[in-house]
């Protein structure tokens, strides 16, 4: 059985924006979040955050596009930071070491506080 990714992007105040991802990323999925994120930071809103409560997989094709979507949004005066990280995902960003370079927020209340809309 196929797993698939969904993702929906809501566009907030000045330079931020939340997707959100629910689903498997992998490398069938991956591109899809790829241009999505990369879409979302040209247009405008390179603050990105990222709401994966509903992820239930990302392998090493999701990870690269985490990192680049993070590198892509730093090129665009952005970032990226993740909210709502699984057990999963978290022990997969420790082990490779993305949890020291993205961002990790509980809430996208805490990360929106944390993160002000001015540029």
């Amino acid at each position: 059985m196929p797993l698939d990714l969904t993702v929906t992007v809501e566009q907030l105040d000045g330079p931020r924006a939340v997707v959100a991802v629910a689903g498997a990323l992998d490398f069938d999925t991956a591109p899809a979040l790829r241009d999505t994120l990369v879409e979302v930071i040209d247009q405008g809103h390179p603050r990105v955050f990222l709401e994966t409560s509903g992820l239930r997989f990302c392998d090493s094709a999701g990870m690269t596009v985490l990192i680049k979507a993070m590198r892509h949004a730093q090129q665009h005066e952005g970032s990226l930071a993740l909210v709502a990280a699984g057990e999963n995902l978290s022990r997969l960003l420790a082990l490779t070491g993305v949890d020291t370079v993205i961002a990790q927020h509980p809430t996208l209340s805490d990360a929106l506080a944390e993160t002000p809309s001015a540029s």
